[in-house]
């Protein structure tokens, strides 16, 4: 097993100077297990609990994973196609697995309008494509015009925040684009663990979207 290297609050920031093509979350190792911390204001907390901490996933392989796990589950409803139309019982507006789909199109694309400072005036829900081809399609749209912009910033800008104004909240919330990437990537396995439940109430199999999987190809 691994050794963790020690260390106290003092020389924490000294002996642990983040690159900028990290992001977060981080993996800090302390005598529970591994804990998740966001910001530099947990890092000084988990630090006085830790005796180490590991970078846990870089932007780049983030975005990869994510697209990685759009293929899965793209590949497991052209097996499935009975599974494209599953619906299930929620409280949510969003009551099935192309429902589900449209939403984190259309949310994807409200993010990257956010990182250009003009989100969309209408909601891609509400006239989202019907089809599975037309779905997948216009989120592979979305997700390659989000890496292309992400992808062209350089270290200042990764971290320049952007005031993103949200509809249920009435102040803007700053955040950088490494934090925008990372919003969409949990938003997407949020929802896609909901569907992997839908498929499974169907008896549909779904992907193991494990980033552990993804490592091994």
């Amino acid at each position: 097993m691994q050794t963790m290297p020690t260390f106290n609050d003092e020389t924490f920031h000294e002996l642990y100077s983040f690159p900028d093509e990290f992001i977060i979350p981080y993996l800090v190792w302390h005598r529970w297990g591994y804990i998740w911390v966001r910001d530099d204001d947990y890092y000084l907390h988990a630090s006085k609990l830790a005796s180490g901490i590991i970078p846990f996933m870089e932007s780049r392989d983030l975005l990869s994973y994510g697209d990685s796990a759009i293929k899965k589950l793209h590949e497991t409803l052209l097996e499935n196609p009975e599974g494209f139309e599953v619906t299930f019982g929620t409280i949510s507006k969003f009551k099935g697995v192309r429902e589900l789909i449209a939403h984190l199109v259309g949310a994807e694309e409200r993010w990257y309008g956010h990182t250009q400072g003009k989100p969309p005036a209408a909601r891609y829900e509400d006239n989202a494509a019907l089809t599975m081809d037309g779905l997948f399609g216009d989120w592979q749209l979305r997700r390659d015009r989000l890496k292309e912009f992400y992808f062209g910033l350089d270290s200042a800008e990764l971290t320049a925040p952007i005031s993103v104004k949200l509809a249920y909240r009435e102040e803007p919330v700053p955040m950088t684009p490494k934090q925008i990437v990372y919003q969409v990537i949990n938003h997407q396995l949020y929802h896609t663990g909901q569907i992997s439940m839908a498929l499974q109430q169907a008896s549909i199999d779904p992907p193991n979207f494990d980033y552990v999987l993804y490592l091994c190809h």
